[in-house]
């Protein structure tokens, strides 16, 4: 029993080390059942492995992935603070401005009677 438990550790493990081979099961490529077959005859250094790494690497959403995330590791703390305080003053400046749209509005409206709004409606 412990050795089954220990190996299921291990497959676990190089599925993490592997991600690629996750996703073969989430597009219902295989399943966990073959998957686990072929590593526990073939072992971790198989070439079909190998492979799948290179073709996943390849891709351009991995590829765009990575470069996000390697853009947000190097962002310093004081840059992503000075950013949020720019988008804080601009979404007020924003709300500024709708405010004094709709005040203005408000103010026309209240200057009219019923039948002149009607009259500019028509004209």
């Amino acid at each position: 029993m412990e050795d089954r438990e220990q190996r299921l550790q291990e497959f676990k493990s190089f599925l993490l080390k592997n991600p690629h081979i996750i996703q073969k099961v989430r597009k219902k490529e295989s399943t966990w059942q073959e998957l686990f077959e072929e590593w526990y005859l073939f072992g971790e250094d198989d070439k079909r492995w190998v492979n799948d790494a290179k073709d996943e690497s390849g891709s351009s959403s991995t590829q765009w992935i990575k470069t996000i995330k390697n853009k947000l590791q190097s962002l310093d703390d004081d840059q992503i603070e000075q950013y949020v305080e720019q988008c804080k003053d601009a979404l007020e400046m924003v709300s500024g401005l709708l405010s004094q749209f709709q005040s203005t509005q408000n103010k026309r409206n209240q200057g009219t009677t019923k039948n002149e709004s009607y009259m500019t409606y028509w004209k």
